[in-house]
């Protein structure tokens, strides 16, 4: 009798005042998954490349990012096959991009912890678990676990609403619980995701598969493999060649400080994990960054100065190119080499640099008029670019 009141005692303690083990209100630093910012970014699909497309428009319209979400969707559907088939083609375009740029790509030695392998090789057994009905079940994540011990018991309560209806009140339930209450949740994920990853180790053990190199295609909708065929068949046609412009030149991103890496490696995870505005994820990840030790620090700090170093690198061949480009805009300009050969006939000892410093401060319209006197006296222009570029 004693072992049984004891027991009925923990449950009873345990149901009304968790404990802190059970209850993590956030992760320590140290044990959540660095994220790469200098990773080449997800390929993105259709939907989303028509969202970026029409988020200008977000700013101008008074509504929240759910209700944009929502119309972009009722636009989405609304639009013809062969209006989605050019963002289906886009999204092509983008995944190879992303595979291009990832087999060029090779993350910095610090991001090879213990925690990131873990990740890593929990992302390669969800890839190939995907598409595969004999695979173990995949691992909830902390709202999925909420989903599936609240869903029947809404059902029960309302018999009269839909199944949407259903799920919006679920989701509004799960955005009102606090980081104490979703901590449950939080850790049967983590266990989910521990069973998940048992199961497929020995599932792959007995089939004999490589995680690496094997791996189920993305499933695909009727409709999108109507469209993919659609555009294959469109590519047979040979497509008119067309000339690439000339790229501009654009500076060197600014370096990021060791707080900046810090924030953009812990955002993403945090809003999805919390359901938290920007402000309140930037509030939190201040204070995460004001708890942690110098330690825990290390890592950002040392991939700020590998940032610092990188832009500086960049600048310099940016001010180089720079250079080039200007010299070289400038001798194929007609009309600063007829202002030049104007100069150089009243002053014979001016230089090249001195006469590209008057060109240069002059404004445009008088630029252009140079150029107009340039293209009605061309026989007259004779410059010599080796000896102006000398002089």
């Amino acid at each position: 009798m004693a072992a049984k009141d004891k027991l009925r005692f923990q449950d009873e303690i345990a149901r009304f005042q968790p404990t802190l083990v059970a209850t993590p209100a956030i992760l320590p630093a140290s044990k959540i998954a660095l994220k790469d910012p200098y990773a080449p970014k997800p390929a993105k699909t259709g939907f989303q490349l028509f969202m970026s497309h029409n988020r200008e428009s977000f700013t101008l319209l008074s509504m929240t990012i759910n209700e944009f979400r929502t119309e972009m969707s009722k636009l989405w559907k609304r639009l013809s096959d062969a209006d989605k088939n050019e963002w289906y083609e886009l999204a092509k375009q983008d995944q190879q991009r992303y595979e291009t740029q990832m087999n060029a790509y090779k993350s910095p030695a610090y991001m090879n912890s213990a925690v990131q392998h873990a990740n890593k090789r929990i992302d390669e057994l969800k890839r190939l678990a995907r598409g595969n009905t004999a695979a173990p079940r995949l691992p909830m994540n902390a709202y999925n676990v909420y989903l599936s011990t609240k869903r029947q018991e809404m059902a029960e309560r309302h018999p009269d609403l839909k199944n949407a209806d259903i799920m919006r009140e679920i989701g509004i339930a799960w955005k009102a619980l606090s980081a104490e209450e979703r901590a449950s949740y939080q850790l049967k994920a983590e266990e989910d995701v521990e069973r998940f990853r048992a199961e497929m180790e020995a599932y792959i053990v007995q089939r004999g598969d490589d995680p690496v190199v094997e791996g189920p295609a993305k499933r695909r909708t009727r409709k999108r493999k109507e469209a993919d065929a659609k555009i294959a068949q469109q590519d047979k046609v040979e497509a008119p060649v067309v000339t690439r412009k000339k790229r501009k030149l654009v500076p060197p991103r600014r370096p990021k400080t060791a707080y900046n890496l810090m924030y953009m490696s812990k955002r993403t995870e945090l809003l999805s994990k919390y359901q938290m505005s920007h402000n309140e994820c930037s509030a939190l990840c201040g204070r995460m960054w004001r708890d942690m030790s110098e330690t825990e620090r290390e890592p950002y700090k040392r991939m700020a100065a590998e940032d610092k170093r990188r832009y500086e690198a960049e600048l310099g061949v940016y001010n180089a190119q720079q250079v080039e480009t200007t010299e070289k805009a400038l001798l194929e300009s007609p009309g600063f080499r007829y202002f030049l050969d104007r100069k150089r006939r009243d002053n014979k000892a001016v230089s090249r640099d001195e006469v590209a410093a008057i060109w240069q401060e002059m404004t445009e319209p008088h630029q252009q008029l140079w150029t107009a006197l340039a293209d009605d006296n061309a026989p007259e222009v004779s410059v010599d670019t080796s000896e102006a570029a000398s002089g």
